[in-house]
């Protein structure tokens, strides 16, 4: 039986705003978005472990692209204002959210992500959540394993009783290997249909 809904946050709770901040930090560095890309994949993974501070990570962005630091523009807080204009919210998605928890399952958000986006989250009300658990917080990512069983664990949990929804193949496939039941979420309407797949009940008006 189902018990717990585990939820993604950039790409299913939140628009994913990668690709609208990866132009505008080339633009700022004066690179192309293909070498700010191939750049931030080679350092991504230990940001959001938290094993690098956000100008840590600018730092070594700059080595790697051979950029003069003094030529650098100020980068300071430019992780955390620049998802000000953009982090929005599925709206649908919430909603779905709270009549879950009106169904009293638990839910969980389990994000790969970066302390200054979590500085900017905490100023939103995620309240409706059970658990919020944050990559760079525990030093484990998606797809590992540990913090699958990490996240099942806090929710007190067999694998078996969770319902994985994140956007990214790579990150379903790790759950499933633990025998997570899962979702690759494309839309709402999508995430609802393999719910009531599921088995995971819901009374909200218009749910299908």
């Amino acid at each position: 039986m189902i018990k717990a809904i585990i939820f993604d946050m950039g790409g299913v709770l939140v628009k994913d705003p990668g690709d609208q901040r990866k132009k505008l930090f080339a633009k700022l560095l004066g690179v192309s978005v293909e070498e700010f890309e191939s750049a931030y994949r080679q350092l991504i993974d230990d940001f959001q472990k938290g094993n690098i501070s956000d100008m840590e990570f600018w730092e070594k962005i700059a080595d790697i692209l051979s950029i003069d630091k003094k030529k650098m523009p100020n980068l300071k807080d430019i992780w955390y204002d620049s998802l000000i204009p953009i982090f929005t919210e599925d709206k649908e998605v919430f909603e779905v959210v709270d009549e879950l928890k009106r169904n009293k399952y638990l839910v969980a958000l389990l994000s790969n992500t970066e302390k200054p986006t979590i500085k900017y989250v905490e100023t939103l009300d995620y309240s409706m959540f059970d658990i919020k658990i944050y990559s760079c917080e525990i030093g484990m990512i998606k797809p590992d394993a540990e913090i699958y069983v990490y996240t099942l664990d806090k929710l007190g949990i067999k694998a078996e009783e969770a319902v994985l929804i994140d956007d990214k193949d790579i990150n379903i496939d790790g759950a499933e290997e633990l025998g997570m039941k899962t979702i690759l979420f494309k839309n709402a309407k999508q995430m609802k249909k393999e719910l009531l797949k599921l088995g995971v009940k819901a009374e909200v008006e218009g749910f299908l």
